[in-house]
């Protein structure tokens, strides 16, 4: 009768079945959760000024990080060629270098985080929604295929990453280039926001991926 109270007591000494690409993405989406709310307790008074080229910074090596070591953007695999290894080692060399020496690159990590979340964003849209529906289109099934819920959920959840993750590349670009159209207010209230949602977003996908993995070892 005790065996089943010592199992549940030890349960979390098990083997977690995260794969390498969920586990970084769960780690990855807590600290942008963690960042989003420290920001905005900053904005709000509610803890002391901090290193703002220290957050830029650590976005950057996080995303590079990513693509340097599984090949991955936001949700989308990508060949890890020459190009791309030289431009995660940039974004995550000037990302570091911002968290260590703020200041200097002041003006170069923000429009560079900005441009490679854009990227991202485009990439996400384009391998994972939009070349699948233009291929579904062109190459119509001979009978219907009715897409089970969690894959629609996936779907939705990646389309509205890849928006989010675009509309925050722009909005860190943005008061660099528009500065007296774009506002530091709007820029502060809505960094933290995205940032939050970025990671919430982050979290539902590994969520998801995790269960489709579960489902296909079961099957198998």
């Amino acid at each position: 009768p005790t065996a089943p109270s010592s199992l549940g007591r030890f349960c979390l000494l098990k083997e977690a079945s995260l794969t390498v690409g969920n586990t970084f993405n769960t780690y990855q989406g807590c600290l942008m959760i963690l960042l989003g709310f420290l920001i905005l307790f900053n904005i709000l008074g509610l803890v002391p000024s901090f290193n703002s080229d220290g957050q830029t910074g650590l976005l950057l090596v996080l995303t590079s990080l990513q693509l340097l070591a599984l090949g991955q953007f936001v949700g989308s695999e990508v060949t890890r060629s020459w190009l791309v290894v030289a431009f995660g080692l940039l974004c995550s060399a000037a990302g570091i270098f911002s968290c260590i020496v703020p200041g200097i690159l002041a003006g170069s990590v923000q429009p560079l985080l900005g441009l490679q979340n854009i990227l991202t964003g485009v990439l996400l849209l384009g391998t994972q929604i939009v070349a699948p529906t233009l291929y579904g289109i062109r190459h119509p099934p001979a009978e219907p295929v009715t897409l089970p819920p969690i894959i629609k959920r996936l779907f939705l959840v990646l389309m509205v990453t890849g928006i989010v993750t675009i509309v925050f590349g722009i909005n860190t670009i943005a008061p660099v280039l528009l500065p007296n159209l774009f506002g530091m207010v709007a820029y502060a209230i809505l960094l933290p926001l995205l940032v939050i949602i970025m990671g919430l977003l982050t979290l539902i996908t590994v969520s998801i991926t995790q269960k489709l993995q579960q489902d296909a070892a079961t099957s198998s």
